[in-house]
């Protein structure tokens, strides 16, 4: 997901006018490469983020682990 996020927001050809057929994974980074507004690219990166952190604490078996999962 950072990856795709990376690429939709620094490689992705920008069509000017945008169009609504832009390359997605989640409707976040459509929104954000349909738009080229800068505030999805960065609520896409926290989802990515937040997807890491409930796969660490998954791992680590923490008690919060299960609630940060529902969360993401």
């Amino acid at each position: 997901m950072l990856g795709w996020t990376t690429y939709c927001r620094f490689f992705w050809p920008k069509l000017h006018p945008p169009t609504w057929n832009a390359p997605s994974y989640t409707f976040v980074c459509w929104l954000c490469c349909s738009s080229y507004d800068v505030v999805w690219s960065i609520t896409a990166y926290v989802i990515a983020l937040l997807g890491i952190v409930a796969t660490l604490l998954a791992m680590r078996h923490q008690d919060v682990d299960s609630y940060v999962l529902l969360g993401f």
